[in-house]
C-alpha cells in the first residue's frame, strides 16, 4: 500500500508483483474505476490536441524500488497532468516492460493510420516535472509502428514541464514508433517551455531505435516549436542502432540531439550545454 501524506503518494516496490498491482490500480484510476489503494487521487483531462486524455492530477507520486524488478512482458504507461513524478531506483535495475501502445487516439491523420501517442513509461505528461534518479531499464520494449512519440522513459512532453535523468541507464532496449522515436522523449510538444537536463552520469548502450516515416534521434525524437532546452552533460553511448523509414542511419550513436526530418531543426533547441555532438 502506498503511504500517502497530503497529495504526496510513496509507493515501495520490491517485486514485479507490486509494480504490476500499481500499474494496474493507475489504469484503473484513468478508466474511471476507484481502487482502494488509491482514494483520493485525482483524474483530470490532459491538455490534449488530439482528442480526450486522461491522467492522474495534481499528485506528487514517489516511486522507491527496493528490489530489481523483472516485469516478464507487463506493460506500464502513465499520463499526468499538473504532477510531480520522482523514481528513485536506488541502484536498482527495472526490466522486461513490454509496451506496444500508448493511449489511444484514432484519427485520420497524414499518414493515413490509426495511431496511438505516448509509448513510454510515462506516456502524455502535461505541466509536470519528472525525474528519474539511479536506476537501469535493462530489457524492455516500447511502441509499435503507430505510435507517435516513442521513448524509454518519456513519450510526449507537454506544456511547461521538464524532465531531469541523474544516474540513469538504458540497456539492450528496444523503442518503435510512427515518428517521434528517442531513447529519452518521444516528443516535445507545443505549446510550453520545456527542459531536459542531464545530471552526473547517464549511459545509453546495445539499443535500438525505429522510426516508420523519420523524426528519430537518442535524446529527442520530435520537437515541435520553440522554448525546448536540454542541458548538462551528454550520456555515454554505444551500439545505437537507428533505422528511419526503412533505412538504417549512418553513424547513428552520435545522433545525439534530433532527426533533421520534416518540421525539425537544430534550432527548435533553445540551448545546449555539455558536451553535444551537434
Amino acid at each position: 500500500a502506498p503511504v500517502i501524506s497530503g497529495d504526496t503518494a510513496t509507493f515501495s516496490i520490491g517485486s514485479a508483483e507490486e509494480f504490476a498491482k500499481l500499474s494496474a490500480d493507475l489504469k484503473d484510476l484513468v478508466d474511471g474505476k476507484n481502487p482502494a489503494l488509491l482514494a483520493g487521487f485525482d483524474v483530470d483531462e490532459c491538455l490534449a490536441s488530439n482528442g480526450t486524455i486522461f491522467g492522474v492530477a495534481n499528485k506528487t507520486i514517489v516511486i522507491e524500488l527496493t528490489q530489481n524488478v523483472d516485469m516478464k512482458g507487463a506493460a506500464f504507461n502513465l499520463n499526468l497532468q499538473n504532477c510531480t513524478f520522482i523514481l528513485n531506483g536506488n541502484g536498482k535495475t527495472i526490466s522486461g516492460i513490454v509496451n506496444n501502445s500508448g493511449f489511444a487516439v484514432s484519427d485520420e491523420n497524414a499518414e493515413k493510420k490509426d495511431s496511438d501517442y505516448g509509448g513510454a513509461f510515462l506516456g502524455y505528461i502535461s505541466e509536470s516535472v519528472i525525474e528519474f534518479n539511479n536506476v537501469t531499464f535493462q530489457n524492455c520494449h516500447f511502441g509499435s509502428n503507430v505510435v507517435k512519440g516513442s521513448a524509454i522513459f518519456v513519450g510526449q512532453l507537454n506544456g511547461a514541464s521538464s524532465v531531469t535523468f541523474k544516474n540513469t541507464n538504458v540497456i539492450d532496449c528496444t523503442v518503435g514508433g510512427l515518428k517521434g522515436v528517442a531513447v529519452y522523449v518521444g516528443h516535445t510538444c507545443t505549446p510550453g517551455t520545456q527542459t531536459i537536463t542531464f545530471e552526473e552520469t547517464n549511459t545509453v548502450s546495445g539499443c535500438k531505435l525505429t522510426a516508420e516515416t523519420g523524426m528519430v534521434g537518442t535524446i529527442i525524437g520530435r520537437v515541435s516549436n520553440v522554448n525546448k532546452t536540454v542541458s548538462g552533460t551528454a550520456p555515454a553511448m554505444n551500439d545505437i542502432t537507428i533505422i528511419s523509414a526503412g533505412v538504417a542511419v549512418e553513424n547513428a550513436a552520435a545522433r545525439s540531439i534530433i532527426d533533421k526530418n520534416g518540421d525539425v531543426t537544430v534550432s527548435d533547441i533553445v540551448e545546449y550545454t555539455g558536451s553535444w555532438n551537434k
